[in-house]
Parts: C-alpha cells; sequence; structure tokens
C-alpha cells in the first residue's frame, strides 16, 4: 500500500511555490537534455571488464543480487546496478546548475557517475567544490579517476559516513547534499540529522531512492517535515531547508 500511498503523493501533491514550481521545470527539462561528455564516460563503464574487489557498507542494495559470497566484480557488473539513471543525472546537474549551489556533500560515491553530473552542475561557479564519500576503498580510487575526467574541483573521501561527519569542520556549510548511500530509515534520518547543523539556510537536500523500501519511505515522511519546502518524486524526494 505505501507504493501507492508515495505514487500518489509524486503524482498529486506538488506545492505551488517558486521553488516547487522550478524544481518541477528542472524535473521535466531533464529528459530533453544530454551531456555528451558523461554519455561517453558511461558507454566506456558499460563494457569495461576491470575487476574490483568491492565490500557493500549499505543496507544491501548495490550488490543484493550477487550474494555475499562473491568479492569480485567487473567495473560493468557495478555500473549497471548502481549507476544513477541518466535523467536523474541530469536533474541533478541542472538543480546545482540553477540554483546556483557552490559546495556540494555527497554520501555516496559509487563509480563516481552522479559525481560527475553535480561537477558539471559546479562548472559555472568558479568556487563549486564536490566532497563525495564511498566506504569502499577500491570503488572510490576508481571513482576518483571518473571525476578528474570531468573536473579536479572535487575530493573523495574513502571512509564510512560516521566517521567522515565526526571529523566535519564545525564552520564547514554546504549548500547542497545528496544522500544515496545506506538505504535504511534509521541511517538516512541520522545521517540528514546529523548534517543539518552544516547545511546553509537555504539549502537543498537530495534524497535518492525513496521507493527503495518501506524504511525508506518513512525516513521520507520523517525528514521532509523537518524542512520548509519538499517535492515527492516517485524516486527520490527534494527538500529545502
Amino acid at each position: 500500500m505505501w507504493h501507492f500511498q508515495l505514487l500518489k503523493e509524486s503524482l498529486f501533491n506538488k506545492k505551488h511555490t517558486f521553488f516547487s514550481r522550478k524544481v518541477l521545470s528542472l524535473y521535466k527539462l531533464a529528459k530533453k537534455i544530454q551531456i555528451t561528455e558523461i554519455e561517453n564516460l558511461r558507454k566506456d563503464l558499460c563494457k569495461n571488464k576491470t575487476k574490483l574487489k568491492i565490500h557493500d557498507y549499505g543496507a544491501g542494495k548495490r550488490f543484493e543480487i550477487y550474494k555475499k559470497q562473491i568479492r569480485k566484480l567487473t567495473v560493468a557488473q557495478i555500473y549497471r546496478t548502481t549507476a544513477t539513471p541518466p535523467r536523474w543525472g541530469n536533474f541533478l546537474y541542472l538543480l546545482i546548475k540553477e540554483f546556483d549551489k557552490h559546495n556540494v556533500l555527497e554520501l555516496g560515491t559509487g563509480l563516481g557517475i552522479s559525481g560527475a553530473y553535480i561537477l558539471y552542475g559546479l562548472k559555472s561557479s568558479k568556487s563549486g567544490f564536490l566532497t563525495t564519500i564511498e566506504g569502499d576503498k577500491s570503488i572510490a580510487e576508481y571513482a576518483h579517476k571518473i571525476l578528474n575526467r570531468i573536473s579536479p574541483n572535487f575530493r573523495v573521501e574513502n571512509q564510512l559516513f560516521d566517521e567522515f561527519i565526526e571529523h566535519i569542520p564545525y564552520d564547514e556549510k554546504y549548500d547542497f547534499l545528496y544522500i544515496d548511500g545506506n538505504h535504511s530509515r534509521e541511517a538516512t534520518i541520522k545521517y540528514f540529522r546529523a548534517l543539518k547543523k552544516y547545511l546553509t539556510e537555504k539549502a537543498i537536500i537530495f534524497f535518492d531512492d525513496i521507493n527503495w523500501s518501506l524504511g525508506m519511505f518513512r525516513a521520507w515522511q520523517t525528514v521532509r517535515i523537518e524542512c520548509s519546502e519538499f517535492i515527492t518524486f516517485f524516486d527520490s524526494g527534494i527538500c529545502l531547508l
């Protein structure tokens, strides 16, 4: 039943504010654009047979289909199970660019595809910078190579999310937060609340995979009421702090 509730909200629960209208217009535009440089990256990754030894620190999203006994996967296999779809990547790019964001934090680097879209959106900002967190060492190292093909204005932190958050400088401020990591209710709420003090007054928070499970949907129901505005899509939720 919660799937139907989420679908209903994504179709009808739209607020008619400047923020919501702009977000919805960007979502529609995302379907019509293509970033050639990133599409070329995708073509390379989907046929890359390089093997990486991986350890998933999330809630089982990434490599569940391969079961725990398989420790080595090709880049192509990882890409097929984790990469951000083009439309959502384009949406990320447009949100960063059109809302003029400068300092972005991403929880869950993966192979760096979502980060590539973020970096593309930051290109219009002279001070634009991406900090992205990945728990798996092999994936973090590979993602660094991918992101470096787009821009040098980033750092990949090979840490668990809790470790990174614990050591954020007290005066650090992010104006865009992308949460696409540990897909559990408790972790999603915990990370959002822990990071709120490091967000600017009008920061945008992008919660991915709110349709992953009932727990993720419940997490979305919790965090969104702690923001000034929110928009529900079936796959993701966007908040304005």
